[in-house]
């Protein structure tokens, strides 16, 4: 009987330690702080003409990544908010998986917003992925009763110190569509930080005449700090 149990804990340990070397984590950290026209959310407008600052943290490994991140825009034309986000994702034979949450908390006498997704970037597709990345998130907003798609593709050019990152996307809800087109440049010059431009244009029809966008182009630009 001891000699079992020895057996059965000799297994056990060796198990653990192979699963240990096996599984390693390692911490990703991001910090992003600049200025927005037009902020996005499933296509709708949230936020209009303020500065921006928001971080997340990642613990990257073979299993599966936590991710949360939070994003305080500042009250300029519109009340400020803080976008807290929290996800899950795993890469199955080279496609990625991610579902989570988001809660968008309001100053002022404006309903705090709560929205749960999943979504799936196909970046290991033949042929599709040498031409660009296709994905695709279904989300559910409970506050605004939205639920719907959103597709997309982009692709990531680089030169020298510069990259490039354009982008076409659809988001198809139950209450509104909305296109956009446009793309990132960013220069990734410097190990550490990446200034950045983003330029899109939007079109939409929705019958949230608040959450329509004012206007045809939204601008983003900042810098981003990761390591």
């Amino acid at each position: 009987m001891r000699n079992t149990i020895n057996i059965t804990l000799t297994l056990l340990t060796l198990a653990f330690s192979a699963f240990a070397a096996e599984f390693t984590v390692t911490p990703k950290v991001d910090f992003d702080a600049g200025y927005v026209t037009r902020a996005n959310h499933l296509g709708l407008q949230i936020q209009k003409n303020s500065a921006f600052a928001s971080s997340s943290v990642s613990l990257q490994n073979s299993f599966a990544t936590p991710k949360v991140s939070a994003t305080h825009y500042f009250a300029a034309e519109t009340q400020s908010q803080t976008v807290l986000d929290a996800s899950l994702s795993k890469t199955f034979f080279g496609q990625n998986i991610t579902a989570g949450v988001q809660k968008r908390v309001i100053e002022g006498n404006i309903q705090d917003n709560f929205t749960a997704y999943a979504g799936l970037r196909l970046e290991n597709l033949p042929i599709v992925s040498k031409i660009a990345t296709p994905y695709v998130s279904v989300s559910r907003d409970f506050t605004l009763d939205l639920i719907g798609t959103t597709v997309g593709l982009d692709r990531t050019f680089t030169f020298k110190n510069f990259a490039l990152t354009p982008r076409a996307e659809a988001y198809v809800y139950d209450k509104h569509t909305s296109y956009t087109a446009g793309g990132t440049l960013a220069y990734v010059g410097m190990k550490y930080l990446k200034p950045y431009i983003d330029l899109s244009y939007v079109t939409s029809d929705t019958a949230l005449a608040n959450r329509k966008f004012e206007g045809n182009l939204a601008l983003v630009t900042g810098v981003k700090l990761s390591f």
